[in-house]
């Protein structure tokens, strides 16, 4: 054997290894693991923190300080923009992006080290608007999924009673970019979605004749996720966190999963899809109604957006059936 032969077969037999049999372990690996070593360095470690940053340095406190003294006080506090800007005004906040962004951090790690899922090709392709739809179709699916999550936006506060944004709120010049930014350039959905739809769900459906199953067990991966983050806002030192803030926050994650589920099926796999309407969905204030709710009670909150995301998804079930929409090939693989 050449030493070329033997590099390659060298190549291989990494693939095919312990990594190469289980992507997706070392995909929630990664996702959870670079989160949980941020935070509890945050935690356990305040003194370093003080060190880099030059003195006394409380996370908190100093993203709101810096986001008042940047004027920045008015965007939601994930705009992308605003977190952006924050770390260029003081590096430490990059820490805030690396952690929103691990799970596409762990996609691309896991699909270059072990060429799983398709590899960096298919997920590249996934990065287009849409595949096996021209153009027409392609812009009547994003217009459905942009107007059914307005809906969502709209119908939270009705149900709960928070005011909704005047109409003036609408006619403001600048309302058009508020819409663009609500949608496409939201730090959770543009960081995380190369990883929970770029990756977890072609690999999940792949494994699964199940769309609503996969669906429902990505929902409880991306809520429990999100947990080092309570930890880190000390959250969970709530008597009610577990029921009152935890549980309806995951439940909303798996009808929320279903949602962009179904129109990321519809598409036949986009990347794009997923950030706009995770994008939608953490900018209720930007697109429908006053944020007042928010400062009232995030439980509250969380149990209004379940009930209505369960309302639409039992309306996708009964018009679609419980593949939710998803399509598939002439070998009956599905289009992911």
């Amino acid at each position: 054997m050449n030493a070329s032969a033997a590099t390659t077969t060298e190549r291989e037999e990494i693939r095919g290894g312990f990594l190469g049999r289980h992507p997706f372990a070392l995909f929630l690996t990664l996702a959870f693991g670079i989160p949980i070593l941020l935070v509890a360095s945050l935690l356990l470690t305040p003194q370093f923190w003080s060190w880099v940053h030059g003195g006394p340095f409380d996370y908190f406190a100093e993203f709101e300080r810096l986001t008042r003294a940047l004027g920045l006080v008015s965007l939601p506090g994930s705009s992308l923009y605003l977190w952006v800007r924050l770390s260029l005004a003081e590096p430490i906040f990059w820490t805030g992006n690396i952690y929103v962004g691990a799970p596409t951090i762990a996609a691309l790690i896991v699909v270059g080290a072990t060429g799983a899922n398709g590899g960096l090709r298919d997920f590249v392709r996934r990065l287009r608007l849409s595949q096996g739809l021209g153009a027409g179709q392609t812009v009547l699916w994003y217009a459905t999924a942009f107007a059914v999550m307005l809906v969502r936006n709209l119908c939270i506060p009705l149900i709960l009673g928070v005011p909704l944004a005047s109409w003036q709120h609408y006619a403001m010049p600048s309302f058009a970019l508020v819409l663009l930014a609500g949608a496409f350039f939201d730090q959770g959905g543009l960081l995380e979605e190369g990883g929970w739809r770029g990756f977890a769900l072609p690999y999940l459906q792949r494994m699964s004749n199940s769309p609503l199953q996969v669906n429902f067990l990505l929902g409880v991966i991306w809520g429990l996720w999100h947990v080092p983050r309570d930890l880190a806002q000390r959250f969970t030192a709530s008597s009610g966190y577990l029921l009152g803030t935890l549980l309806p926050f995951i439940l909303g994650c798996i009808t929320l999963s279903l949602i962009i589920a179904f129109f990321f099926y519809r598409v036949g796999g986009s990347v794009w899809m997923g950030v706009m309407l995770h994008s939608l969905s953490n900018n209720n204030a930007g697109i429908g109604w006053d944020d007042s709710l928010l400062q009232q009670s995030m439980a509250r909150f969380n149990w209004g957006s379940f009930a209505v995301e369960l309302g639409i998804v039992l309306v996708i079930v009964l018009i679609y059936g419980k593949n939710l929409g998803l399509r598939r090939d002439s070998t009956s693989a599905p289009i992911v």
